[in-house]
């Protein structure tokens, strides 16, 4: 997403969840970029690559990925990370979340 394509990291983002999806980090990283695409196709600041979809699909891909990353019960610092971008989302979109939308996973053995 740094450098703007847009299209070519949502794309690499997808396969990478597709071959980790109990990856709570990997889940984190591409809602995170799902979230900067959507920023920017609400607000856009300079040219990227284009995207299909507007930014209320990316808001709500973002905010898939970072329900199911927290139903894999993520340490405490990833925890924190994802309620804070799953806050931004409900700021931008005006759609509240909360704990009782997290479906969650069985304990893992530690």
């Amino acid at each position: 997403t740094r450098k703007r394509r847009f299209a070519d990291g949502l794309a690499v983002l997808g396969r990478a969840v597709e071959a980790s999806p109990e990856d709570p980090y990997v889940l984190y990283s591409a809602g995170w970029c799902s979230e900067f695409v959507a920023e920017e196709l609400r607000r856009p600041k300079r040219a990227h690559q284009a995207v299909e979809g507007d930014a209320a699909r990316h808001y709500a891909a973002a905010k898939a990925l970072f329900l199911r990353a927290l139903a894999l019960d993520p340490d405490e610092k990833l925890r924190g990370d994802v309620e804070d971008m799953l806050s931004a989302i409900s700021n931008a979109t005006g759609e509240p979340w909360d704990e009782g939308m997290v479906e969650r996973a069985a304990p893992r053995p530690r």
